[in-house]
């Protein structure tokens, strides 16, 4: 009797064993997928990095997330760190952005993105809007125009 019982408890445990690897396979997946979501490039994130570079004072690393014609329009990252710091002198301060809505095109590796800029403009708050077309260029998405 001593052995079947032994050999019961052996056959218990392989279903609870396979559970256990099936529970954790599942939870490995879904920790992967919410990193993946958090982390991965978008082209909201895209134009709240952009804008973060910005209030940060982190102009090269703005003047990277531009591409194309729009890029080419903004001259050299040292024109173009001018022209926000000209802002700056006269009491514009970059706090962010807040992505309005994001739209699809006809383009698979194009999107608009609407978004609110937070501001403050000599002591006071200012929420101009603006909206961007986004390009994914060599799989990065970069701001390739201004629809303002």
């Amino acid at each position: 009797m001593n052995t079947q019982s032994s050999t019961m408890s052996q056959s218990e445990k392989h279903p609870r064993t396979i559970l256990y690897i099936l529970g954790v396979s599942v939870l490995v997946i879904l920790l992967a997928w919410w990193a993946y979501s958090m982390y991965a490039p978008s082209p909201a994130k895209t134009v709240k990095t952009y804008f973060q570079h910005i209030a940060q004072e982190q102009y090269e690393e703005a003047f990277d997330l531009l591409a194309g014609n729009y890029q080419k329009s903004k001259k050299d990252v040292e024109t173009f760190q001018a022209q926000f710091e000209n802002a700056r002198q006269h009491g514009t301060v970059y706090l962010g952005a807040k992505i309005e809505k994001i739209t699809t095109t006809e383009r698979k590796t194009q999107k608009i993105v609407a978004f609110t800029l937070l501001t403050r403009e000599k002591g006071r708050d200012t929420r101009p809007h603006g909206q961007y077309v986004l390009t994914k260029v060599d799989g990065v998405w970069k701001i390739t125009d201004s629809l303002n």
